[in-house]
């Protein structure tokens, strides 16, 4: 079992928890002699066989210190420990390899002050390694059973996101404004801006671009947006309505109510009941929204049907708040063009889109032949990003 301990702090110290490249300790001689071969060969034969001996040595200035007491001055006892080491490794180099001892220069000396030969022996005693295992570290140079390079060896949850390039396409968005001259004058004459008007163009152009992106994507991206998620489960309502209709125009108030908390359930549900997670956000048709909007709960009543499930919804009973509103996008979006409700979590830990580079006036050139200014504009947008795909759910046939 110790082998397999010894092997796991080996290969764990080279690949996973490397001191240079992962724990960015013993950056500055890394820097300053790997520009060739054989003075960064001499360095690190010199640090790894520092690191190697102050290992073995620490653990045994420890043992004297914790019996009495003194774990405070383990930083002092260790630094001077290793500072006997490196005078002893540069007398070593200076008699035998003068060549690397004049090629290393400051940098051999400097070895006292490396945090990596520090934080070895510091982390031998945080980790509770034993003789062996300390001067196996301290050689390797890492730790392969730690909490951050173990990878789950030590038991510790791991919670990892896909951040992989490509996990979220972006793409551009580009349109060109062209004033021909002679219209640019008239307009000036009669007080009207036909720059101004044209850039107003441009700007409903992209509103509408932006619009599409949220909520469907772009097949020509291979981009889907906040109705056509295909990770999203996809449910239909229930059929409580008169004759078995799942529609809500065929249902009462109280069975529309059941629908609505019924979804605010499941989302919840799946999200763990974690009180950040409490869905948000409902979009509907705006025929079915209008409805719940003019229609009253009962003749008697003064209420609409919209008030009666701001007020009795799942969401606010459990201290979280509710938007129920319009979507033109909702209409048909579901499965055979049945009109879709969406529930969702809507925070930017569980959806956001970014707009990477926002709509910019890019550059103006004449057009010599059409005697006109043209204008590009360009933006970078990226598609709707769903990190978790429990926290939102469809729900057909309303």
């Amino acid at each position: 079992m110790e082998i397999f301990k010894l092997l796991s702090i080996t290969l764990g110290a080279i690949l996973a928890n490397n001191f240079i490249f992962s724990q960015f300790l013993g950056i500055c001689p890394f820097l300053g002699v790997s520009k060739k071969i054989d003075t960064a060969v001499g360095m690190g034969a010199a640090v790894t066989f520092v690191m190697g001996l102050a290992s073995a040595f620490c653990y045994l200035v420890n043992l004297i210190l914790v019996p009495l007491h003194l774990e405070f001055m383990q930083t002092v006892a260790y630094i001077l420990v290793i500072a006997g080491l490196v005078q002893f490794v540069e007398m070593f180099l200076k008699k035998n390899i003068p060549t690397l001892y004049t090629a290393l220069g400051v940098y051999l000396p400097l070895i006292t002050t490396n945090c990596a030969v520090l934080g070895v022996a510091l982390l031998n005693v945080q980790n509770d390694y034993t003789f062996i295992a300390s001067v196996a570290y301290g050689i390797t140079g890492g730790s392969g059973s730690g909490a951050v390079g173990a990878g789950g060896a030590n038991g510790t949850p791991i919670i990892q996101a896909n951040v992989a390039k490509g996990a979220y396409k972006a793409h551009l968005f580009s349109a060109a404004l062209r004033v021909n001259f002679v219209d640019m004058q008239r307009s000036n004459l009669i007080g009207r801006s036909l720059d101004q008007l044209l850039q107003d163009g441009i700007r409903l152009t992209y509103d509408k671009h932006m619009d599409a992106n949220v909520y469907t994507g772009f097949e020509d991206y291979g981009t889907t947006g906040l109705m056509n998620n295909p990770n999203v489960t996809e449910t239909t309502a229930a059929a409580t309505g008169t004759g078995s209709s799942t529609q809500w125009k065929d249902k009462s108030p109280q069975q529309i109510l059941k629908d609505v908390n019924d979804l605010l359930s499941a989302v919840w549900a799946s999200c763990e009941y974690d009180t950040d997670a409490i869905p948000n956000h409902i979009l509907l048709p705006y025929e079915q929204y209008n409805y719940i909007l003019t229609t009253m709960v009962s003749d008697l009543a003064s209420e609409t049907i919209y008030d009666f499930l701001m007020k009795n919804n799942a969401a606010v009973k459990n201290g979280g708040e509710l938007f129920i509103g319009g979507c033109r996008w909702c209409k048909g979006a579901g499965t055979g063009q049945a009109d879709r409700m969406v529930g969702y979590v809507n925070k930017p830990r569980y959806i956001k889109m970014d707009e990477l580079v926002p709509m910019s006036r890019i550059m103006t050139a004449p057009n010599v032949t059409n005697v006109c200014y043209d204008t590009a504009y360009m933006a970078n947008i990226s598609e709707v990003q769903l990190f978790y795909p429990t926290s939102i759910l469809y729900v057909d046939g309303i």
